[in-house]
């Protein structure tokens, strides 16, 4: 989630960074209408982990390789975390993955 408040142009001080993940946990119990549920992970969470499973060298048509990061790594992490406590199955997980291209 410090990944995430970085990326978006987040302030690296302290007092935003601490308590951020009890934060965000109090909010989405808040906002119940919003799909932020695993059990809703193909259209909520396994929309980032999708990017996240993306990441890698690639070629591109000129020639040139790039190295893809993970786009969200402490996304990835939590989403782990949870198939590992037992709160997300790795078929979940796998729902998401991106088509091969021939």
């Amino acid at each position: 989630m410090h990944a995430a408040w970085a990326e978006c142009g987040g302030a690296h001080d302290t007092d935003v960074q601490v308590g951020l993940e009890e934060r965000l946990c109090e909010y989405s119990k808040r906002f119940e209408f919003l799909p932020c549920k695993l059990d809703e992970f193909e259209t909520t969470n396994g929309y980032f982990y999708k990017y996240s499973l993306m990441q890698g060298k690639r070629t591109a048509p000129n020639g040139i390789v790039i190295d893809m990061p993970d786009s969200t790594p402490y996304h990835t992490e939590l989403l782990h975390m949870a198939r590992d406590q037992g709160l997300l199955s790795q078929a979940d997980l796998d729902s998401v993955k991106p088509a091969l291209q021939v």
